[in-house]
């Protein structure tokens, strides 16, 4: 294989297919956006002590004004508007409906790679993704819900977040993937913050309700996936290309499954049958990425 950097997007996808699950754990009788908020400005803070502990402030420091409304965007694109909708779709749907329409975002982010950064799909790269698009539907089939108004908010926050990922793609030319991602969550928990001051949401009562209880548990937890998750994938997007990365990552589609079935039993036939052929597409994206070279990102 080319390098180790693809593994990366499978590591990525698995711990986000634990994510989704265990963040829909930790937002049950919460105020999502608020807790998404603290969430963020965690991993914002122990981004500041990563950064500081490889040596890379001083990239931050030497940032130019354009590299700077880059972040500014992906923070609005990435970290913040998504976030709002996810988290509130999330509270409105199950796990398992939020990690299918996520999990979508391979398309999406497909598509804008091939307009906008020109990267080249091969006809066998594009058959694997149709049979894990396939083995996508076959594991919802046993466990999707009815469509609602939360599934559409996390529709429209996977669009921004495949949008976001173009952006960054761009950035990691330029920048390190633990500055793209700082940015991102640094601007993303700007935002968060106006949307919740707006709404007289912030305040002492809701630290209280982060605080209280489980809440400083369910905080570290999901903070610390999500910069795992961030971290193995913007690195994996620095030196691979979008397609793959994102099609990748549906290898989170049968931990999200096999997690939101526990105590109902092993997965049916069907359901298995779609597991497989998710785990196999990975499969060979992953061997046909070791023969393709990773195009220039387009300036």
């Amino acid at each position: 294989m080319r390098n180790g950097f693809v593994w990366l997007a499978v590591f990525a996808g698995i711990v986000s297919g634990a994510s989704i699950w265990l963040n829909k754990l930790a937002i049950t009788g919460t105020e999502p956006v608020v807790f998404s908020f603290f969430k963020n400005i965690a991993v914002a803070m122990a981004l500041i002590a990563i950064i500081i502990g490889i040596g890379k402030l001083g990239e931050i420091r030497k940032l130019n004004a354009k590299q700077w409304k880059s972040l500014i965007l992906i923070g609005i694109m990435g970290g913040g508007i998504p976030f709002i909708l996810f988290f509130y779709g999330l509270s409105m749907t199950s796990a398992f409906n939020a990690g299918f329409i996520q999990k979508t975002l391979f398309v999406f982010a497909s598509v804008f790679a091939l307009v906008f950064l020109r990267e080249k799909i091969g006809s066998k790269t594009v058959l694997a993704m149709l049979g894990m698009a396939f083995g996508i539907i076959l594991v919802s089939g046993t466990g999707f819900a009815s469509f609602g108004f939360g599934d559409a908010l996390i529709g429209i926050a996977t669009v921004m977040w495949a949008a976001e990922i173009i952006l960054s793609k761009k950035a990691l030319g330029e920048m390190s993937a633990q500055t793209v991602v700082f940015g991102r969550m640094l601007f993303g928990a700007i935002i968060m913050l106006a949307f919740l001051i707006a709404g007289g949401k912030i305040g002492g009562q809701a630290l209280a309700g982060i605080i209280s209880g489980n809440g400083i548990f369910w905080l570290a937890v999901t903070a610390g996936t999500l910069l795992v998750y961030l971290l193995l994938l913007y690195n994996a997007l620095k030196h691979e290309k979008v397609s793959v990365v994102t099609t990748i990552l549906l290898v989170g589609v049968p931990i999200t499954a096999i997690l939101s079935a526990s105590g109902r039993g092993a997965p049916g036939i069907i359901q298995g049958a779609g597991i497989f052929l998710i785990l196999a597409g990975t499969a060979f994206v992953l061997y046909n990425s070791a023969l393709v070279q990773v195009p220039k990102v387009v300036q």
